[in-house]
């Protein structure tokens, strides 16, 4: 299998180009659920030539499906729009998943070309080329790198795109910790797990660290001790019971029901319902262990378990 190739794309008048590339809206049902502002790129090719008095680099083309940023690019090129490009190249590594091994970054870019190429029953490309005045190729595995700037003096005039605030989600263990703590200050125990819960990621975690069957009797101190002082809501002992009891309640149950003792006596005396069971017969030793299985597991079955409380089968 060939490698794969993603390319971002961004101008200086038009902003990120690649933008949206990879969605279903752009590329059908092509679209790549990692990738959708990256270009999907099928080929590329590009050279260098010897002058004897130093390299001389040739123009870098390659091919993309008809996209979202064909329109973009016919505008790129009408305007000579300055360019950045980057590409990444994944291939499989040997754990059989795909890793970043390849980079190659172009400043000062300009499209000289773009070649429409539509085939019946081939994907519709277009064939792009482009000048540029630096490049930038690494080996991002074996840390190897080679970069060529045509004018030294023009470096810091290359337009370099500015990196987008990066935005991270608080859904650690830590901000779960925090919310727990929160709650039980705020007295909104339960609305904290909530908002934990909508995080996702560790903070439901974090969360039951501070919450769980070993602490909640330290919580139920603290909250008391919190509302004796005016620090905390009156009633966050009992909201902070109710919420440890809800969580627990379908374990105490299944709990009760394994540890539910029949004597022979009951078992007797309600043999008269074993025909339910699809049990008949005389009340012998073996009927009687039948009947016993036939009630636990009715006891065990999802519909009988919803009944929340102490349980009563009439013994």
């Amino acid at each position: 299998m060939s490698d794969i190739v993603y390319l971002k794309l961004i101008g200086e008048q038009q902003g990120d180009i690649s933008d949206g590339c990879g969605t279903t809206d752009s590329v059908g049902n092509r679209w790549q659920r990692n990738h959708v502002n990256e270009i999907f790129v099928f080929s590329l090719s590009s050279g260098v030539t010897n002058t004897g008095k130093g390299a001389n680099l040739q123009s870098l083309t390659f091919s993309k499906q008809i996209d979202k940023s064909s329109p973009l690019l016919a505008n790129a090129i009408n305007n000579n729009e300055n360019l950045f490009l980057a590409f990444w190249f994944y291939r499989i590594n040997r754990y059989g998943q795909w890793e970043k091994y390849y980079y190659i970054q172009l400043r000062g870019a300009s499209i000289s070309r773009i070649q429409l190429r539509i085939i019946k029953d081939e994907i519709d490309t277009e064939i792009i080329s482009v000048n540029y005045d630096y490049i930038l190729s690494k080996h991002l595995i074996s840390n190897t790198e080679c970069s060529y700037l045509a004018l030294p003096a023009e470096y810091n005039k290359l337009f370099v795109p500015t990196p987008k605030a990066q935005t991270h989600t608080l859904n650690s263990a830590g901000v779960g910790r925090l919310l727990a703590a929160g709650g039980i200050y705020n007295g909104n125990v339960g609305g904290f797990r909530d908002t934990a819960e909508k995080l996702g990621g560790d903070a439901v975690e974090g969360y039951d660290q501070i919450l769980n069957e070993k602490t909640v009797g330290v919580a139920i101190t603290a909250a008391s001790i919190a509302a004796v002082y005016g620090l905390g809501r009156v009633g966050l002992e009992s909201e902070v019971r109710a919420l440890e009891e809800s969580r627990r309640i379908e374990t105490r149950t299944a709990v009760r029901f394994n540890d539910f003792k029949f004597s022979t006596k009951q078992l007797q005396k309600k043999f008269k319902h074993a025909i339910d069971f699809g049990i008949s017969g005389t009340t012998n030793k073996q009927n009687l262990v039948s009947f016993e299985n036939a009630v636990r597991k009715h006891m065990d079955m999802v519909d009988t378990i919803k009944i929340k409380g102490e349980v009563s089968m009439g013994f």
